[in-house]
């Protein structure tokens, strides 16, 4: 509900007044650290690990409304489930356009701070960080996008044989030399994910010249020549062994979120095989599959022959096809 706090709250954050954290306060909201909060309400991502927030009097339109509607989110003003004000109420109090507030919201979407349904108003999202999958996205990037704090804690790197299938991946002899490495993920210093890795030996032995605990492997060993082609991964659930008990700080047996990764250079090479388990109460990933609208002419034709129907007045109109989802052949998945 947009109340009148609320709208104090927000209507402070439009002309640029910082909430506070008054002394002692130690609140936690949403499950995030201080520092974690405090890093959204003020737009200070950490991007590129410590580049400085965009100044206020720089903003572009849909920035200053997206940082407006983080900070009241970050307060809690905005809690989850709560919703948004509407496109017209925003315009209304930024002086602005449609186009810059739309902007914004597909930003805090992009971000998972938001969840957008057709015909109804946007919404908080639960702090759980959502991964999208339309692509390969570097731990470390998507969680500072988020404005959330990501870091790595190296367990392990060293050299030795494959197991048969990351053999058969990385088309190695199975006494060939590889390089292991086990990380643990955390997100605003908890843990989150954990992360297992086999590189071919010529790729994985750069990586004991590098930093290896800050940052993304994958960028370290780009900086290193080593290029990413393309990535195949596969999303299943599984049962926390040992290890990942002891490191995720869950119970043997919780169910974990598990990506499988193949990393390729551009030839087609494979030169990594990864095994990143999550924990779902943290990160959970998820797939948006729009179907374009129809056009509005095509949406009264198909509207005509179905009143034609309703109403036993004959025959229905012609109704092209493309407007009812019936494709054949054409590949495109349709809502159902």
């Amino acid at each position: 509900m947009w109340t009148p706090q609320v709208c104090r709250s927000y209507t402070g954050a439009i002309h640029g007044v910082d909430p506070g954290w008054g002394a002692g306060r130690g609140v936690v909201h949403h499950g995030l650290s201080r520092e974690a909060v405090a890093t959204r309400a003020t737009g200070a991502y950490r991007r590129g690990g410590g580049e400085a927030a965009v100044p206020r009097n720089q903003e572009t339109g849909h920035e200053r409304i997206a940082r407006a509607l983080r900070e009241a989110i970050a307060s809690g003003e905005l809690p989850v489930g709560a919703s948004l004000p509407s496109e017209a109420d925003l315009c209304a109090a930024h002086g602005t356009s449609r186009g810059p507030v739309r902007h914004a919201l597909a930003t805090l979407r992009a971000e998972g701070l938001i969840e957008t349904r057709q015909g109804r108003p946007a919404r908080v999202a639960s702090p759980v960080l959502r991964q999208p999958m339309a692509g390969f996205t570097y731990f470390t990037r998507f969680a500072r996008a988020a404005g959330r704090v990501p870091s790595a804690r190296t367990l392990e790197i060293v050299r030795c044989r494959p197991e048969p299938r990351e053999a058969a991946v990385l088309h190695v002899d199975e006494d060939t030399t590889v390089v292991r490495l086990l990380r643990l993920r955390l997100l605003d210093g908890l843990p989150t994910m954990l992360e297992r890795s086999v590189f071919r030996e010529g790729v994985g032995q750069l990586l004991f010249g590098v930093d290896v605990e800050h940052g993304s492997v994958t960028e370290r060993l780009a900086a290193q020549g080593v290029d990413l082609g393309s990535v195949d991964q596969e999303i299943d659930a599984v049962a926390a062994d040992a290890v990942d008990a002891r490191h995720l700080d869950v119970s043997a047996g919780a169910p974990l979120l598990r990506q499988r990764r193949v990393a390729r250079e551009p030839n087609g090479t494979a030169f990594e095989v990864a095994d990143d388990r999550y924990r779902p109460d943290m990160v959970t990933f998820f797939v948006r599959d729009e179907r374009p609208a129809a056009p509005p002419a095509r949406r009264r034709r198909a509207a005509r022959g179905t009143q034609g129907a309703e109403d036993g007045g004959g025959a229905p109109g012609p109704v092209d096809e493309r407007s009812t989802g019936r494709r054949g052949g054409t590949g495109r998945s349709r809502a159902t």
